[in-house]
């Protein structure tokens, strides 16, 4: 009886399906993981807008911090058009005279639906 080397047809055709098949799974994942990582990055802009937005107003002092919302300036990056307000709030159980709130709030278009970040902080005003 002689002994065939190598791999018949049909072993040659069942691997190339399998290996067909993982890489048609991979391909898929690919577009999933690329939303995913742009709208991370949005967020991390959005983030990145909010501290911004804070430290300007605590830069400005305690003094101006009067009570009231104000519009941001909307700001583009990476054709991503983020929308702003500013809102200076007395805290609750707080004194306003001595406290102040900063909230900002951002938003943005992603995927065809709204997206937000909020980020707040107190600001106190401690004389001697």
């Amino acid at each position: 009886m002689k002994r065939r080397l190598g791999y018949s047809l049909l072993e040659t055709l069942i691997s190339l399906f399998l290996l067909i098949l993982a890489i048609l799974f991979l391909l898929n994942l690919l577009p999933g993981a690329v939303v995913a990582t742009r709208a991370t990055e949005c967020e991390l802009t959005a983030n990145s807008l909010a501290d911004s937005a804070l430290e300007e107003t605590r830069a400005r002092g305690f003094e101006s911090l009067t009570l009231g919302t104000s519009s941001l300036t909307d700001t583009v990056r990476d054709g991503t058009t983020y929308h702003g307000r500013l809102t200076i709030f007395a805290p609750t159980d707080a004194n306003p005279q001595f406290a102040r709130g900063i909230r900002v709030e951002l938003w943005w278009e992603f995927g065809g639906r709204r997206r937000d970040f909020v980020r707040q902080t107190v600001v106190s005003h401690v004389q001697s």
